[in-house]
């Protein structure tokens, strides 16, 4: 997987940098591989960073997307919706059977 950086901006009104990007790989990855690798370009942390949207680009093995990287977790949880913010976790029960699966 590699990621490209299309386009950046810098919102000082809502504290954030707003990132676009291309992903060049044949599967689209997740959103919490495209989090941690976007987290290593930027030298930011994982959880401040809110994946909008990712799109595949038909008949290609590219992806495009958008990102907002923030400051704090207190402007991130002011600013951003709700579901964005459980978009792309690992659900519990997933977590749960995971680790069953292991212990045996």
């Amino acid at each position: 997987m590699q990621i490209e950086i299309i386009k950046e901006a810098h919102n000082p009104v809502l504290e954030r940098k707003e990132i676009e990007f291309e992903i060049s790989a044949k599967v689209t990855p997740s959103r919490e591989e495209i989090r941690k690798k976007l987290a290593a370009l930027k030298n930011a942390k994982e959880e401040f960073i809110v994946i909008k949207y990712i799109k595949q680009l038909f008949g290609q093995h590219k992806a495009v997307g958008k990102a907002h990287i923030y400051n704090s977790m207190e402007v991130l949880k002011r600013v951003e919706p709700k579901y964005l913010l459980e978009r792309g976790k690992k659900k519990e029960s997933e977590q749960a059977q995971k680790s069953e699966s292991k212990g045996e």
